[in-house]
């Protein structure tokens, strides 16, 4: 098998002692055994901080001091945009702290899917360009029919073995794709030690089990940049407090919802349209204006299947212009076989560890007698 497997030292997969970016590599490893396999999330970073404290600053003020800290450690600085409330709360950020943005770098899949989100994130770099940075640089990162032609023609017989898992969408539009093969993107790069790809990722993955709050490693949160070259704007090591400050915020919030139960914290965790608005504005991101990210009804176009919205124009052209693309499924095959159960879900969640946060607060309404 042709392995490409990519470094990375925040988030991979642990069987025993081997670790590995590659999903499907982890289930090889285990032989299938789910519970051979471990998701390691920063753990290098909450294993040495104080979880339960909150931090006295704002929200706002550690997403400002996080951006300082950015500026003052590269020496570019690229901020990936979409017109959602995580990369726009870090866009807001960064221009209310003063400090510079040397790129913004966002996604263009024009050719094969309308995305509703294109002309928010023009408008936003239009605006910040004309007020704030007029020497910023514009990168439009085209994910076209041709960027795909070249990836399957270049890796579709070792597609199982590259990025987070066995990702069922034609479409390589994550980061870990983008920012590993897309060789148009890989040449343009600033050449510098000292740049960092920044990501709007991600709000705390909550637990509440026999009245009791914990924060969770689970790979499906961080699933498209995992073996990336990115910093984590919400989470990272050079200001752990912000995280430690969404965790509290983001219990809170529960906390304040009425009939709160353990089925519900992750009903909304998943996006729930019915509480996303409600969640990111108590989570402290900004207001934001594409009604389609509004209530995360955009996520669905990406569902993982072969019918997304996002995936159907661009299969019929790679059916008949690229042969390596037919060949898919075979590899897919074949990989199965070597595992002792060929019906096994590769797209299931893995947890890794779990750290206890505090106990539920329960509000007991006053007797109105």
């Amino acid at each position: 098998m042709n392995k490409n497997l990519l470094h990375n030292d925040q988030f991979y997969y642990q069987v025993d002692n081997h670790n590995t970016v590659s999903k499907n590599e982890a289930f090889m490893l285990a032989n299938g055994d789910v519970s051979k396999i471990s998701f390691y999330q920063q753990n290098h970073i909450w294993d040495n901080v104080n979880l339960s404290v909150e931090p006295e600053q704002s929200f706002s003020s550690l997403c400002e001091e996080n951006c300082k800290l950015y500026r003052q450690h590269y020496d570019h600085v690229c901020v990936w945009l979409s017109s959602g409330y995580d990369s726009q709360t870090i866009l807001k950020s960064f221009i209310d702290s003063g400090a510079l943005i040397d790129e913004i770098a966002f996604k263009d899949r024009s050719e094969y899917y309308s995305d509703p989100e294109v002309p928010f994130i023009e408008q936003s770099i239009r605006n910040y360009q004309r007020y704030y940075n007029p020497r910023v640089k514009i990168n439009r990162v085209k994910i076209d029919l041709k960027y795909h032609e070249n990836f399957y023609n270049k890796y579709a017989e070792s597609i199982w073995y590259l990025g987070p898992g066995s990702n069922l969408r034609y479409t390589k539009s994550t980061a870990n794709y983008i920012l590993n093969f897309h060789d148009e993107f890989v040449q343009s790069k600033i050449k510098q030690h000292t740049r960092v790809d920044i990501f709007g990722k991600d709000k705390p993955k909550l637990d509440l089990r026999n009245g009791k709050w914990y924060v969770q490693s689970n790979d499906l949160v961080y699933f498209d940049i995992i073996g990336a070259p990115v910093e984590c704007f919400y989470c990272n090591k050079l200001l752990p407090e912000l995280h430690i400050k969404q965790i509290h915020m983001s219990i809170r919030f529960f906390e304040s919802l009425n009939n709160l139960t353990h089925e519900l914290v992750h009903q909304i965790q998943n996006n729930d349209v019915a509480y996303y608005e409600q969640w990111n504005l108590a989570m402290g991101r900004y207001p934001i204006n594409c009604v389609q990210s509004k209530d995360s009804s955009i996520k669905s176009n990406f569902a993982n299947n072969l019918k997304s919205k996002d995936a159907v124009k661009l299969i019929n052209h790679l059916q008949k212009t690229t042969k390596q693309v037919q060949n898919v499924e075979g590899y897919r095959s074949d990989f199965l076989k070597d595992l002792p159960d060929p019906t096994i879900d590769l797209h299931q969640w893995i947890s890794g560890k779990d750290w206890f946060i505090r106990d539920q607060q329960v509000t007991i309404p006053c007797n109105q007698n």
